[in-house]
């Protein structure tokens, strides 16, 4: 056939039944024998797994009806038929997706007891394998079979997947069953038999406490659980006391708890202080209450780490042209991690500019040491400086950053490119560059023009010149053809640089010019 069945309808009858109608291709269409039609059917998620159903012509009836059964419930299928000769199929009409209907759902899985107790137990169980449909809540009934007026029933919500059984009668077999609903009804009952428990007392203290695998912040505990008092271990408490070197023994204190692990016989003890002595004790809890506290375990020691945190409150106290002294809060003895004796601080140097390399310094004076002095820096400078406390483990963080700056100094260099030219008999033209900023030390106040006849004995003339980008001055009333020796420096509040190289240079002849 070269056509496919015309006014194909497919829809789901029930959860597990599809129905097809449709009416048979155009007679020209058929190019032979009509031998009858397939109706094919596939999961929409699974398009290989095709099911097909042949179907004999109805040649009365222009009009065809077929079933296609055993498919899944609540499930979405593609559906589709075609017409077929002895030569073979033709193409299949458009698939049309449906769902098969909901229907009541198979039996919940996993149904389990636990926390069983005298008066009370807690059932928990898994949603249905196959749900058939959206699961809208649970049915749980509970009752003492020989009983039948003890039968109770609840009515749960589709989230709940445990529910916790009270006021039940000690050592007693209850039949507890549980159902799921949907849309289309209830479910296939589970059905369970269970003993409540003889009624609990407090449990007995754990023994033999032995601690093992000691680090800078931890330790293994290991220890005989004490009697369950006839019911589960809900939590374990361990209490830690710390001691002195001075053998000051500190208050005992909760230092670790562990629940839900009925069985254990052993502990991770966490977020211990390094380098500290404990004594450890522990009692475990049951639904009554707690037991007595366990012997003491033996005296230990954590091992030593690195410092945690850095001294606190970092902050400059002076400052000169090449030092800055910094003062700050040691570090409090609970805080070392190791002895005193491997204890120190560092501090880190380096220029806001970059222009050096960073530098650290060791303070010497133990752990103890509140101050420190950085020598051998440069005049009128930004720094950064920051600490930290180190050990024989390792150093600690480091602090925060400070901002400091050495004080004014006098600038440690004298004007470059210094040029004279005399412009008459009498006068002479000087000019010269500012100062570079690594060498002025502090606000360039000025300069001073240093001149005097070369050869002389006496002290050169002065001319100040106010204003650091001031970088002229035109000197005059001198000897005509004469020979100066000329100079220029840099000066700030603190005091004068260093004068330039002498410069030479002779006044014109020519007496006409003035």
């Amino acid at each position: 056939p070269t056509a496919p069945p015309q006014e194909v309808e497919v829809v789901a009858i029930n959860s597990t039944t599809i129905r097809f109608t449709w009416n048979p291709p155009p007679q020209q269409f058929i190019n032979g024998i009509n031998q009858g039609y397939k109706l094919l059917v596939w999961p929409e998620q699974s398009p290989e797994e095709v099911r097909v159903v042949t179907i004999t012509p109805d040649y009365p009836s222009s009009r065809h009806t077929g079933f296609v059964s055993g498919l899944r419930k609540f499930s979405w299928y593609y559906g589709s038929t075609l017409c077929f000769t002895t030569p073979g199929d033709g193409p299949r009409s458009t698939p049309t997706l449906l769902q098969t209907h909901e229907d009541t759902p198979g039996p919940v899985r996993h149904l389990s007891f636990t926390e069983i107790l005298d008066t009370s137990l807690q059932v928990s169980w898994a949603e249905p394998e196959d749900k058939n449909g959206i699961i809208t809540g649970y049915m749980m009934w509970w009752e003492v079979p020989s009983i039948k007026s003890s039968r109770v029933e609840r009515s749960l919500s589709n989230s709940t997947v445990q529910y916790q059984l009270t006021g039940l009668t000690s050592t007693t077999a209850y039949m507890i069953q549980v159902a799921a609903l949907t849309g289309a009804g209830q479910g296939a009952v589970t059905s369970s038999t269970i003993s409540t428990g003889v009624p609990p007392e407090l449990p007995g203290a754990p023994s033999n406490l032995v601690i093992s695998n000691i680090s800078p912040r931890t330790a293994t505990l290991r220890f005989h659980p004490g009697s369950d008092g006839k019911t589960a271990i809900s939590r374990w408490i361990v209490e830690g006391q710390v001691v002195k070197e001075d053998g000051k023994e500190e208050e005992w204190r909760v230092v670790y708890q562990k629940d839900n692990e009925p069985n254990a016989d052993t502990l991770e003890i966490p977020n211990l202080t390094p380098y500290t002595q404990y004594r450890f004790r522990m009692q475990q809890v049951n639904i009554v209450g707690s037991s007595p506290m366990s012997a003491p375990s033996r005296l230990i020691q954590t091992l030593q780490a690195a410092p945690d945190t850095y001294p606190s409150n970092l902050s400059l106290v002076s400052a000169t042209q090449t030092s800055l002294c910094f003062s700050w809060k040691p570090l409090p003895e609970s805080e070392y991690n190791s002895s005193p004796e491997t204890m120190g601080y560092r501090l880190r140097v380096w220029r806001t500019d970059g222009d050096e390399e960073d530098r650290t310094e060791d303070v010497k004076g133990g752990v103890r040491t509140t101050d420190t002095t950085i020598e051998g820096l440069s005049p009128w400078t930004h720094y950064q400086v920051q600490i930290q406390a180190f050990n024989s483990i390792g150093p600690g963080l480091w602090s925060q950053t400070v901002a400091a700056r050495t004080t004014e100094s006098a600038p440690s260099g004298s004007p470059a490119n210094v040029n004279a030219e005399a412009v008459s008999s009498s006068r002479i033209m000087l000019t010269w560059s500012s100062l570079p900023e690594a060498q002025r030390n502090g606000v360039i106040i000025g300069y001073k023009v240093l001149y005097q006849e070369n050869d002389s004995d006496g002290p050169p003339t002065v001319r100040v010149i106010e204003g650091d980008r001031n970088v002229t001055l035109l000197l005059g009333s001198l000897q005509k053809y004469t020979m100066y020796a000329l100079q220029v420096l840099a000066y700030t509040r603190i005091g004068d640089g260093p004068p330039s190289s002498p410069l030479l240079l002779r006044t014109k002849e020519d007496g006409t010019n003035y």
